[in-house]
C-alpha cells in the first residue's frame, strides 16, 4: 500500500515556479520521487495534490538581474501611489517560490541564485510598500538624487528661525511649526504625485518632486534634535 501511494505520488506531471506566472508554468524533467515538501504545499491553492520533487532549477530567475528596477521586478507601472495589495501579493508569491526547500537537490551555484534573488526581493519591497522610501527610488532611478541643488533661500531664512527656537529651548513651539509646514508642503505635492507620470511633463513634476523631498528630510531631521 505504501508502494503504491509514493508511485502515485509521481504519475502527477512535474511543475516548476516562475516569478511572472506562479505555479505550473513549465514541465520539468522528473527525478527521484518524493513527497511534497511543506513549503510546496504552502505555495498556494493551484499546487497539484500529486507532486514530483522539484530540483530542477527554475531557468528564468537567471535573466533577472541583480540591478533590476523594482517596478520591472514585480511588473508594476512605475508610480508613487501604486497598488500595494498587488504589490504584497507578488511579494509573498516570489517568497514562496525561492523558499529553501525547492533547492535542495539543486547545486551550489543554482542555491546561491536563489538566495540573491530572495534578497532582491526583500530589497524591492522594503522599498516600494513604503511611501517616502518610493519617492526617493523613483528620484534615484531617474537620476535626480546625484547633483542635488540648493535649498531655496526662503526656505533655509525660516529653518534658521526654527534652528534658533531650538536653541532657545522651545521644543514644543518648534515641532508643532515644522509639522505644520511638512503638511503644507504635503498638500502642495500629493496633486503632483497622484498624477505622476501621466502629466504633460513628468520630468519638471520630478524636480518639484525632489524639491518636496528634500525639504521633507530637511525638516525631518531638525525632529530628530
Amino acid at each position: 500500500m505504501r508502494r503504491a501511494s509514493r508511485q502515485a505520488w509521481c504519475e502527477a506531471p512535474a511543475h516548476t515556479f516562475t516569478l511572472a506566472q506562479g505555479v505550473g508554468a513549465a514541465p520539468l524533467a522528473r527525478s527521484t520521487p518524493t513527497l511534497p515538501t511543506r513549503a510546496q504545499r504552502a505555495v498556494g491553492k493551484d499546487t497539484p495534490k500529486k507532486l514530483c520533487t522539484i530540483s530542477s532549477f527554475d531557468l528564468t530567475l537567471y535573466k533577472i538581474p541583480l540591478n533590476m528596477n523594482y517596478f520591472e521586478f514585480y511588473q508594476i507601472p512605475e508610480s508613487f501611489f501604486i497598488d500595494e495589495t498587488e504589490l504584497r501579493k507578488k511579494y509573498h508569491q516570489i517568497t514562496k517560490q525561492l523558499h529553501p526547500d525547492f533547492y535542495t537537490t539543486a547545486s551550489q551555484i543554482e542555491q546561491q541564485l536563489a538566495i540573491e534573488k530572495s534578497t532582491l526581493n526583500n530589497q524591492a519591497y522594503k522599498t516600494l510598500s513604503n511611501l517616502d522610501s518610493r519617492i526617493e527610488y523613483i528620484l534615484h532611478i531617474h537620476g535626480l538624487l546625484e547633483n542635488i541643488p540648493p535649498l531655496p533661500q526662503d526656505f533655509l531664512m525660516k529653518m534658521m528661525d526654527i534652528n534658533e527656537a531650538v536653541e532657545e529651548g522651545k521644543k514644543n513651539e518648534v515641532k508643532e511649526n515644522i509639522l505644520t509646514i511638512k503638511k503644507q508642503l504635503w498638500q502642495e505635492i500629493e496633486p503632483i504625485l497622484k498624477n505622476y507620470p501621466k502629466s504633460e511633463n513628468p520630468k519638471t513634476d520630478l524636480e518639484k518632486v525632489r524639491l518636496y523631498y528634500l525639504k521633507n528630510k530637511y525638516l525631518d531631521r531638525l525632529l530628530e534634535k
